[in-house]
């Protein structure tokens, strides 16, 4: 994985790439590779001060 993560934690949006390769015993069976951006959930009033991230791809 790969992307600068500090702007989330600053409250604002990143992109990473990432790459997951599937083996089947020594072979590989699949690479699958994507860019997703991960977005800050926005903060109400009633919010409890914990954060939660969501993911799309």
């Amino acid at each position: 994985m790969s992307g600068d993560l500090d702007r989330l934690a600053s409250g604002r949006k990143a992109r990473v790439k990432m790459e997951v390769t599937i083996y089947s015993g020594d072979d590989v069976a699949g690479t699958f590779v994507g860019t997703y951006v991960l977005l800050p959930e926005a903060q109400s009033d009633e919010d409890d001060g914990q954060t939660q991230t969501l993911l799309f791809g």
